[in-house]
């Protein structure tokens, strides 16, 4: 299991130079109190290539998020997939796509899930290449899991070159070249923890990581042990029990006495929900669909812009 100090290291390096090994991590996607993983964590080193895109346009790819993206892989296709920013694998398959595209299977991986422990063997395979709109990436591989909810889910660990804008509000994607000023009032650094875009937020005196998942219906959810430290309105509420692929833990509510800070922005008592199934902080699809989200993906860059500015 490598650092969090090294993983940081590997990923902005890997984002400039093609360094491959990477750790893969699942956190999952909670959907109706039931926590289905979105991606999957090994606590080894694991190559996924480096996708790169052989054609990139000045002018905007846009792409409909509601109706699912259209993608070509290897040539066949198109097939209406999915986006996860809490995936860090570039492409996750089901097992019947994957026989389908009859892809090389290079190994097999043993995943685990947030709570550490493992499941069954998936397969780990090469992917020729694979077409987004007028962008084409090459060099990736994606996993197969037979828990699959859609044909694939494409993960933010796809998007290396460019600049990426999410608007999860109106339902678009837009690829195209280009990077975003160093400094501006809207516009704040972001890491690749993971390969899952990772920022700092402030809560009562505590500065922490956070993961941007737009798999996750909450809006804030903290490890439980947090809520030890933190400034709440009240007592913690039930609210019902979550599950992993291998393990359930209960749910809990409250809201935040006091701001929950993310740059400049403040925002007065946000209801957060606290789980042992997490050691990362979360925000979640309710918070991004709030914003325009445009990641420099080269520069490591994110700007948010309030949709009422839009």
């Amino acid at each position: 299991m490598i650092s969090r100090r090294t993983w940081r290291i590997r990923m902005t390096v890997a984002a400039k130079r093609d360094i491959q090994n990477i750790l893969v991590w699942t956190l999952g996607s909670i959907l109706l109190g039931a926590w289905t993983p979105s991606e999957l964590a090994f606590g080894e080193q694991v190559d996924l290539g480096s996708p790169k895109i052989t054609h990139l346009p000045d002018h905007p790819i846009t792409l409909s998020l509601q109706e699912g993206l259209p993608v070509m892989i290897g040539g066949r296709g198109p097939y209406r997939v999915s986006l996860d920013t809490g995936q860090s694998i570039p492409c996750l398959l089901s097992r019947d796509l994957a026989k389908e595209l009859d892809l090389k299977v290079i190994e097999q991986l043993q995943p685990g899930d947030g709570s550490d422990l493992k499941g069954p063997s998936s397969d780990l395979v090469e992917i020729p290449y694979l077409s987004l709109g007028e962008a084409t990436f090459h060099d990736l591989k994606g996993l197969v899991i037979d828990s699959a909810q859609n044909d694939a889910t494409l993960g933010f660990g796809l998007f290396l070159e460019g600049l990426l804008t999410l608007d999860f509000a109106r339902g678009t994607l837009d690829l195209r070249q280009g990077q975003l000023p160093p400094y501006s009032s809207d516009t704040l650094p972001y890491t690749a923890e993971y390969g899952i875009p990772t920022i700092d937020i402030g809560i009562a005196d505590l500065t922490i990581p956070v993961l941007l998942d737009s798999g996750s219906p909450r809006y804030l959810m903290l490890p439980k042990k947090l809520s030890e430290k933190l400034p709440l309105r009240g007592k913690l509420r039930s609210n019902g029990v979550i599950s992993s692929l291998f393990n359930r833990s209960p749910l809990w509510t409250a809201s935040l006495d006091g701001f929950l800070r993310i740059g400049q922005r403040e925002i007065l008592y946000p209801v957060t929900d606290f789980t042992d199934l997490t050691k990362e902080a979360i925000l979640g699809r309710p918070f991004l669909e709030q914003y325009v989200l445009t990641f420099d993906t080269v520069h490591q860059r994110l700007q948010l812009r309030s949709l009422e500015l839009e």
